[in-house]
Formats: C-alpha cells, sequence, structure tokens
C-alpha cells in the first residue's frame, strides 16, 4: 500500500514536471526568436543646411540618438536662442528650450582626532554642506569656429509610429507571441514593389525590408534654428541682433530585417558586424526585437519550477501521512 501511494505521488509530479517542459518546448519552437531591425535614415540633402556664419548638421549616432550640431564659421561668438527655435518628430513639435534645473551637492567635514593605542578616536568636528541649483540655459553660445549639440532626440527606436512599426513587447513568456514585432504597414516609396518583401503583419523575419517615402515614414525629424551675434538676454544691439534662420530636416528611408548581432545588448549598432548598405548608405541605428530561445526557457524554468518544487513537497506529506503511526518515528 505505501510502496503503491508514493508511487501514485512521483508519478503525479513526474507528469506535472513534462508538461511544463512541454510547453517550454512548444513556447520555444513557436515564438522563440531575436532578430536585428536596421534603420535607414536619408535627409535627401537636407539634413545639413548653411549660409555664410553657420552650418547646421542632423547626425544620428550609433547608439540611436539623433543630434542638433550647429556650427560657428565665423571669428565672432554665435548665440543660438533655444526659446525661438523649434525640433519636429513626426507631426509634433517642441521648443529646444525648456526649463528644467538640477542641484549640485558638496559637503566637507572637519575635527579632531586622538590616537590610543592602535586605533584613532574622533573627537571633535562638524560638517558642513553646501548646494546650488543649475539652470539649463535657454541660450547657447557658440565659440568661433567650435561645433555646439543644442538638442538631442533620444532612443529614435522608441519614436517610431506605432501605427506604422511594433517594435515588440518584452512581456512574459506566457505571451510570446508579443516580443517579436512587425510592420503594420506596407512600403509607401512608389519606387518600390508595393508591401517590401514580407507578409504584411507578419512577425519580424531575415530578409524582410521596407521603404518609405519621406511623407509616409515611421520616424520624420526636422529643426528649425535662430541664432544671432548677440546675446538676447543682455539687450543685444540691433546690429549685433542681425542673425539667420537655418532648418534642417531627415526621414526614415528603409529598414531591413537580419541578424541580431549587428547590434549590442544596449542597442548600439555594429556596422563591423553588420556593414550592408541599401541604395549606398549604411544602417543609421538599429534595435533587437524578439527574445533567443535561452531567455525562453530561462523564464519558463522560473516559472515552472516553484510548481514541481510544491507538488513534490505535497506528495512528500501524502506519503508521510499514508505511513503507519508506528513507523512515523522511524
Amino acid at each position: 500500500m505505501i510502496t503503491m501511494n508514493r508511487m501514485k505521488s512521483w508519478g503525479c509530479c513526474l507528469r506535472v514536471f513534462l508538461f511544463f517542459v512541454g510547453l517550454m518546448d512548444l513556447s520555444s519552437a513557436v515564438h522563440a526568436g531575436r532578430v536585428g531591425v536596421y534603420c535607414y535614415m536619408d535627409g535627401d540633402g537636407l539634413d545639413v543646411a548653411s549660409d555664410a556664419n553657420v552650418r547646421l548638421r542632423l547626425a544620428v549616432t550609433p547608439a540611436g540618438d539623433a543630434l542638433l550640431q550647429v556650427e560657428n564659421l565665423t571669428d565672432r561668438l554665435v548665440y543660438v536662442d533655444r526659446g525661438l527655435s523649434f525640433a519636429y518628430t513626426n507631426s509634433l513639435y517642441r521648443t529646444l528650450f525648456v526649463p528644467s534645473s538640477q542641484t549640485e551637492s558638496h559637503s566637507y567635514t572637519h575635527g579632531v582626532v586622538e590616537k590610543t593605542g592602535k586605533d584613532w578616536a574622533w573627537i571633535d568636528g562638524e560638517t558642513h554642506g553646501q548646494s546650488q541649483t543649475v539652470w539649463d540655459q535657454r541660450v547657447a553660445a557658440v565659440p568661433p569656429h567650435a561645433t555646439a549639440t543644442v538638442f538631442v532626440w533620444e532612443h529614435l527606436a522608441r519614436l517610431l509610429r506605432p501605427d506604422m512599426v511594433d517594435t515588440g513587447s518584452t512581456g512574459s513568456w506566457t505571451f510570446r507571441h508579443k516580443a517579436l514585432g512587425h510592420f503594420l504597414t506596407p512600403s509607401t516609396a512608389t519606387a518600390y514593389p508595393a508591401g517590401g518583401t514580407g507578409a504584411l503583419g507578419s512577425k519580424f523575419r531575415k530578409n524582410q525590408v521596407r521603404h518609405y517615402a519621406s511623407d509616409a515614414t515611421p520616424l520624420a525629424l526636422r529643426a528649425d534654428v535662430v541664432y544671432s551675434f548677440g546675446d538676447p538676454r543682455m539687450g543685444a544691439s540691433a546690429a549685433d541682433s542681425v542673425g539667420g534662420r537655418l532648418q534642417v530636416a531627415t526621414f526614415l528611408r528603409a529598414m531591413a530585417v537580419d541578424s541580431y548581432r549587428g547590434v549590442s545588448r544596449d542597442g548600439v549598432y555594429r556596422p563591423g558586424f553588420f556593414p550592408k548598405a541599401m541604395a549606398g548608405r549604411l544602417p543609421s541605428f538599429a534595435f533587437r526585437s524578439g527574445r533567443s530561445v535561452g531567455e525562453v526557457l530561462t523564464e519558463a524554468v522560473a516559472v515552472a519550477a516553484p510548481v514541481v518544487v510544491i507538488v513534490a513537497a505535497q506528495a512528500a506529506m501524502h506519503h508521510e501521512g499514508d505511513r503507519p503511526d508506528w513507523a512515523k518515528n522511524w
């Protein structure tokens, strides 16, 4: 009787364990996967603008940020009024200046110590501290023949229009179908086949490509910058107040899905691993989508392990309860 109960208990535990193993295998086979999505920005020559005094440039970094840079071409100080200059993300805009501040704190301690044997003892002293608030400046001064970054669009992959591209989710393993993103619209550039490669709405798969037109793209960036030769905060003269206004723009021209190895874990594009050019241009930035099989298995085990332990404990308790009273003390 005892042997039969033990076999039933451990048989139940084994069935539960095999059940979760089956779920892990099914989940990894159907949903697991990780790809790299490579994004090609193109300004059609509008990502750089200049006059006799200033060169304005919109540059994308491998880390997936876009920098608005102002280069002073003169021998004088140039002042950029960030309160009258604008940055655009798709159809939304904001001024380059948003009032903000940060507090810097400093402290120091002085006093008297006394040595008693091998130890030092604190006798008397006091601690002083001070803090100051540093405000972000509305006006950015650019020295002669120097370059300054006056605005940053951070994490471009997060700025993609959600109605055109789903970058994917990092939900729990039981909802693995959300991890891999997918294209929600076909190509919009008429020079390429409608729809691009890869079925519409399907998950990201290697060799999928989308091409976009400048007026129908998942990401469009633009900037409108005002500058002068006098500090507007100091009541500059009429002559110094004369400056100029420049605009730059760029947009997401194409997206290609390929191996994730061209993107580091922290989302930095690695040209050495993925040097593929499209229309003569290398990718501007990239991001990973989905999860590896190892991550799926790790999450599944993390969920299954406590259940197996509980079932095993319950089986042991049932087994103990089935033992005769004279045997429980042995």
